[in-house]
This record gives structure tokens, sequence and C-alpha cells, in this order.
């Protein structure tokens, strides 16, 4: 550079030390930017909303056979309450797919709780019922949690 401003006799005022300036910093800039010149890429990640998505499909799988296991049933019932729970997790997925009011979502997807609910009760006796509640109140628990951490910590009092 020192050489270029010899052989043009540019003499250094105000405005030419600007350019100059501003020349070597969009130089570095494309130097830095250029994806070749990196010597530590990183592998690229996943979008935000897709990370962990498997991990937790697998975490929900295995929670439900540990339910399943508490819960203690027979073979028939293991099956009718296990067809239960993976129907109402269908409906809930189609319905978090689904467009829409966001609230009238949340009616919905209340109301099947309520019917799966309904329907555990008529299987499950009373102390297999209170099993399938606190595993609940744990999934709401983890719930909350992971929208504390999606708000930046913030949870509503």
């Amino acid at each position: 550079m020192i050489t270029f401003l010899r052989k043009s006799k540019m003499s250094l005022d105000k405005q030419n030390l600007k350019r100059l300036i501003l020349l070597i910093f969009i130089s570095s800039l494309f130097t830095i930017l250029s994806p070749g010149c990196s010597s530590s890429q990183e592998p690229a990640q996943e979008p935000i909303g897709n990370q962990g998505k498997s991990e937790k499909i697998d975490q929900r799988k295995a929670e439900r056979q540990q339910l399943l296991a508490d819960l203690n049933l027979t073979q028939e019932h293991e099956l009718e309450v296990e067809t239960i729970l993976k129907d109402s997790q269908e409906q809930l997925q189609a319905l978090r797919n689904s467009g829409g009011d966001r609230r009238i979502k949340f009616q919905q997807m209340r109301e099947i709780g309520q019917g799966t609910d309904q329907k555990l009760k008529t299987i499950l006796d009373d102390g297999q019922y209170k099993i399938y509640e606190n595993f609940k109140e744990k999934q709401k628990e983890q719930m909350r949690q992971q929208m504390g951490n999606r708000r930046g910590g913030r949870t509503n009092p």
C-alpha cells in the first residue's frame, strides 16, 4: 500500500486517509468472510427448531414405556392403554401441525387430554390412575421448564 501511495504521489490528506482506511477495512472484511480462508469451519447445524427432535421422540417413547411398566398392567390392558396413548399423541400432533387460532387449538388440546383421561379411567384402577396422574404432572413440569428456557429463563408467576 505504501508503494502505491509513493507511485501515485498522493498526499495523505484527511479525505485520502479515510479512503485508505475504508479500503483496508473492506479488504480485510472480505478476507475474513470468504469461505475458503477460515481454518476452522464448523459443521452445519440444524435449524434451532429441529435440534434434538429425534432425541425428544426417543425420550417420550422411553417415558411411555416406563409408564406402562410402572402401571403393572396385564398384557391386554397394556395394549389398550398403549393404543389410547398413541391415538391421543397422533391427534395432538395433527392439531399442532394444523393452522388456526391458538386459543381454539389450545381448547381442542385440552379436550383431547380430557378424553384420554376418561378412556384411561375406565381401564385403570385407582392406584394405577394415580401413577398416571403423577406421570402427567412430571410431563407438565418438563413442559414448563422447556417453555421457560425458550423465553430466556422467564417464567410466569
